[in-house]
């Protein structure tokens, strides 16, 4: 803990657009450039032109030290559905010390500052992230696993040996549309719109079927995969109606192409269904792995927590995949309202790799 002489020469102070400088700038300073770059690009995008910011501003924490940003603790707008009824909450990202000021503990003056202001949210976190945010915090946490089916092996294997070359094309390009295709029963996997209004009424289908879970109606999605400016998704639909009428909206896919580790690897970011009609997971799992193996992916992964979609995935050939460095999925609040208490139980939660920043990363 930091000693007192140490905590009265820090301040704990909400970002504001003319913080925004000294926000990139730390940036650049404490991570790898490609990271950086990344995040640069990503700001304005996530925190300062947030459609969904509270009247104040960005919920964005930086730690001062005399008139220099040293570290910072964002967060950006996430609207939960419990049991069917929105909230606002946060979903804490990129959380980050210079290097010359860390092992001093001042991480955790932005994690009392949190805590303090009742700030409550989600975050992926990796070991070190947990350990730092531990002696402070009541959140809890379940570690991820993620679903991975290859459809390249010789390509795998030859970038785990360290023989592999960077992929193409790029991750990040356009991909090419995804075909119009029909299942049996009348079921069709076609392009759809992040304007397109059934969206909406899907979502007014969807958010009661799970105790906890980020709003996916049209908005939101647009806002997540449809303006994020480093990178360009896939959504597909699935839809049934009687001939001659306007087809229902039964469930979508959001994918796209990533390069990473000079691997093009699929990831299958959102995927929902009607509870009415799960007999739509598979055609939309089979259709975004056929786009994607279209556009040369090595392998595909998800992320999956309910029980039924990842069933689905199973009998689609994925199988569980965890990395050497654990990841959580960490949820934090002082909900006193017992209707809110599922909320702080990662267990309940409804997650794909689209809920907060998991995928925001590469």
């Amino acid at each position: 803990m930091l000693s007192g002489e140490a905590q009265g020469s820090f301040r704990v102070t909400r970002y504001t657009r003319a913080d925004q400088a000294q926000a990139l700038e730390l940036i650049a300073a404490s991570v790898a450039p490609p990271t950086a770059e990344r995040l640069i690009r990503q700001w304005e995008w996530k925190y300062d032109a947030h459609p969904f910011n509270p009247e104040r501003g960005p919920d964005v924490l930086l730690l001062w030290d005399a008139d220099r940003v040293v570290g910072m603790l964002p967060s950006f707008p996430l609207r939960v559905a419990v049991h069917g009824r929105e909230y606002r909450s946060l979903a804490f990202s990129d959380f980050m010390l210079h290097p010359a000021s860390r092992g001093h503990g001042l991480s955790q003056l932005l994690i009392a500052r949190s805590i303090a202001e009742r700030m409550s949210g989600i975050s992926w976190e990796n070991v070190a992230a947990r350990r730092a945010a531990t002696p402070l915090s009541s959140g809890r946490c379940s570690r991820l696993s993620f679903l991975v089916r290859p459809l390249d092996l010789p390509r795998i294997a030859q970038m785990l040996l360290g023989r592999g070359t960077a992929d193409q094309p790029r991750a990040g390009e356009q991909a090419p549309p995804a075909p119009r295709r029909v299942h049996p029963a009348g079921l069709v996997v076609e392009p759809l719109s992040w304007d397109d209004e059934r969206l909406d009424a899907l979502w007014e289908r969807v958010r009661d079927a799970h105790a906890v879970l980020c709003v996916r109606d049209r908005a939101a999605l647009r806002w997540r995969f449809g303006s994020r400016p480093d990178a360009r998704y896939t959504l597909l639909g699935a839809a049934r109606g009687p001939e001659g009428h306007p087809a229902e909206l039964l469930g979508y896919v959001v994918f796209r192409v990533a390069l990473r580790d000079g691997l093009l690897r699929g990831q299958i970011v959102d995927l929902l269904a009607d509870p009415r009609a799960p007999q739509a997971l598979g055609p939309l799992i089979e259709a975004a792995v056929v786009a994607l193996r279209r556009d040369h992916a090595a392998l595909v992964a998800c992320v999956a927590s309910a029980p039924a979609y990842r069933r689905a995935l199973y009998r689609r050939g994925f199988v569980p995949f965890r990395r050497e460095a654990p990841a959580y999925f960490c949820a934090y609040g002082r909900q006193r309202e017992p209707e809110l208490q599922p909320f702080l139980d990662p267990a309940q939660w409804f997650l794909t790799m689209g809920d907060g920043d998991l995928e925001l990363g590469y």
